[in-house]
């Protein structure tokens, strides 16, 4: 349980503890314990889509009763009442709350819906407080919420023109990520991954190429690190001069593609990475296929060069489909010869 970070506590005569909070206190609790994680806008996204209802304040009830956050009616602050559970229950609510309207305006700016009033809906204004508790005197007032308040349009619409289902992980990078499922993913390839997500929805097909050639070099050369590393001493293969050439800013990344997969030829070194991580060789060597399909692709990008096809938009969202296996793929090696370094 999330304690307060202010307030005091005493024990009275009896020796019950006693929690003595201000509403500043109260108030200043909750604003250093809202947040607003992405996983829980990717959540919400997901809801709204799947539960779609025209009136936005009806949409987002419903999506806070999927998540158990309903929002305390009143919060008592007196000695004998501990008001961390209806605290942490506002900063619930209020949370929740923060990612469905960070969703929708994240729909919205996919074209996955659109606004459909030009009213806006707002959310929570205040919380009731209280000092009051049977057989005691005290007062009442409240506190403004109103710099949790995210405004959305009051009213929404589906396109017409497209299947949620299918488009949105190729136009949502939240979407497209959580379809990978990939929870410890490397930053680098992350960042780059939801760049060419975002590229390929404004139809800019060789920026695409170009974010998704950085994401494929950073997970083959993260991969091919790990490994190195884990490559014991007294080996058939040199895993320091491995590092090295991966880590050599002069050597091209389909060089150094070539190196994890040789080095992971050697099965005399790797098998115990291969059985852990259920990768084997030919599947290393599909995922070359892919990524040398990336980075031809991505190589038109120099004046004069032209990929073998044209870069449409169906090759292009074939390809960043293909991520995913592959993407997978490495992630699930690099994991298994990191236990096993």
């Amino acid at each position: 349980m999330i304690r307060p970070i202010s307030g005091c506590s005493t024990r009275n005569r009896n020796g019950k503890k006693e929690i003595q909070m201000n509403d500043y206190e109260a108030k200043r609790y909750i604003a250093e314990h809202v947040k607003v994680p992405r996983l829980h806008v990717t959540i919400a996204k997901g809801f709204i889509l799947k539960n779609f209802h025209p009136t936005t304040s009806d949409l987002i009830n419903c999506f806070l009763q999927s998540v158990e956050a309903k929002m305390p009616q009143k919060l008592v602050l007196h000695p004998s009442v501990d008001p961390v559970p209806t605290l942490d229950a506002v900063v619930s609510a209020i949370s929740w709350q923060l990612s469905a309207c960070e969703a929708i305006w994240g729909l919205i700016a996919n074209a996955a819906v659109f606004p459909a009033s030009t009213n806006m809906y707002g959310a929570h204004e205040s919380l009731q407080w209280t000092t009051v508790v049977p057989g005691s005197g005290g007062s009442s007032s409240g506190f403004s919420l109103e710099e949790y308040s995210i405004q959305v349009p009051d009213r929404l619409a589906l396109p017409k023109s497209s299947n949620p289902d299918v488009d949105l992980p190729l136009t949502d990078p939240d979407f497209y990520l959580k379809e990978l499922n990939l929870p410890g993913l490397v930053p680098a390839v992350e960042t780059a991954l939801r760049e060419a997500v975002q590229c390929l929805r404004h139809g800019l097909y060789l920026a695409c190429l170009a974010m998704l050639g950085r994401a494929s070099e950073a997970a083959w050369i993260e991969t091919g690190l790990a490994l190195a590393s884990a490559i014991p001493a007294g080996s058939s293969i040199d895993g320091t001069k491995i590092g090295d050439q991966l880590q050599d800013p002069f050597v091209g990344i389909g060089r150094k593609i070539k190196i994890v997969l040789d080095s992971y030829s050697h099965q005399e070194v790797f098998g115990g990475i291969t059985r852990a991580s259920g990768v084997k060789l030919q599947d290393l060597r599909n995922c070359v296929v892919w990524a040398d399909c990336v980075r031809e692709s991505r190589n038109s990008i120099h004046y004069g060069a032209e990929p073998a096809m044209s870069n449409s938009y169906e090759k292009v969202a074939t390809l960043l489909i293909g991520a995913v296996p592959h993407i997978r793929l490495l992630a699930a090696l690099r994991e298994a010869a990191r236990k096993n370094a």
